[in-house]
């Protein structure tokens, strides 16, 4: 009869440890579970690079994270709109 319950006592503790870990993790990355999921954007950006080989341009929005745009109609130092999700470096419309 100890044994069962010393296996029970096991069971619970191996339970609670890997609560305990689960919390830890969450909270060394602020908990992103918890967090609805990130915004939409509408920002304007500036074409910083231009590749006249490909055709492709680099812009930067008020985040500071360069985004690039395939096929880019744009010129140096251009002033556009884009439309991405914050905290990524995926554009998913852009405007001049």
């Amino acid at each position: 009869m100890s044994s069962d319950l010393s296996g029970k006592k096991a069971i619970l503790l191996v339970a609670a440890a890997i609560v305990g870990i689960f919390f830890v993790l969450q909270a060394l990355f602020g908990f992103p579970i918890f967090k609805p999921k990130s915004d939409i954007v509408d920002n304007s950006a500036v074409v910083i690079i231009k590749d006249q080989s490909d055709g492709s341009c680099i812009v930067e929005a008020s985040d500071k994270i360069p985004r690039s745009i395939s096929e880019c109609p744009y010129e140096e130092d251009d002033v556009i709109t884009i439309t991405y999700t914050e905290g990524t470096d995926q554009i998913k419309n852009h405007k001049p």
